[in-house]
């Protein structure tokens, strides 16, 4: 009887516990954020470039197990090449326009949890002197007891979830403001 509860604590760490992971997918665009980019500034002769994306957040982990980020990039320029990469497919981004988004990443965290799990996403922005706002945004994903889904599934999610977040940013009216004035 000892061995056989032994044997199932020994179970149960297991798929509890996180263990060494892959790193998480490179960020890939999403066709919705593009596409609506487009149909709302594609036409504009403003363009818009990523400035400075800062955060204090220096790891991201799913029950104890780091979260690694692609190509030794750190969360703030994930993020930021992330939204580039958004504007760039869209035709609305240039490194000459006087038009600067840069933020603030004040949180980015996961909840691992056993049943929904969810990331946790909130960024200051601002476009030049006159258009600072906070964007917030709760992504869900399945939730699990084993260690190993629940990190992998949050880990296929994060790129959803900040496709998510730049769809908000997309959509803000102080984003559409600052690609609608007059330069």
């Amino acid at each position: 009887m000892r061995y056989f509860l032994q044997f199932l604590l020994f179970i149960s760490l297991l798929l509890m516990v996180g263990c060494a992971m892959p790193i998480t997918p490179r960020y890939s665009v999403s066709a919705k954020n593009v596409v609506e980019l487009r149909t709302l500034y594609g036409n504009s002769s403003n363009k818009i470039k990523i400035g400075e994306i800062t955060t204090e957040i220096k790891e991201l982990s799913c029950r104890g197990t780091e979260i690694k980020i692609p190509d030794g990039l750190t969360i703030a320029s994930f993020v930021k090449n992330g939204f580039s990469d958004e504007l760039k497919l869209a035709g609305v981004y240039s490194d000459k326009s006087n038009i600067e988004l840069s933020g603030r990443i004040k949180n980015l965290d996961v909840e691992c949890n056993f049943g929904t799990g969810k990331w946790i996403t909130e960024i200051e922005i601002s476009i030049g002197p006159k258009h600072t706002f906070i964007v917030k945004n709760v992504s869900f994903f399945e939730g699990t007891y084993s260690g190993i889904i629940v990190y992998n599934n949050a880990q296929q999610s994060l790129n959803p979830a900040l496709q998510d977040l730049f769809w908000l940013i997309i959509k803000h009216p102080d984003f559409n403001a600052a690609l609608n004035t007059p330069n």
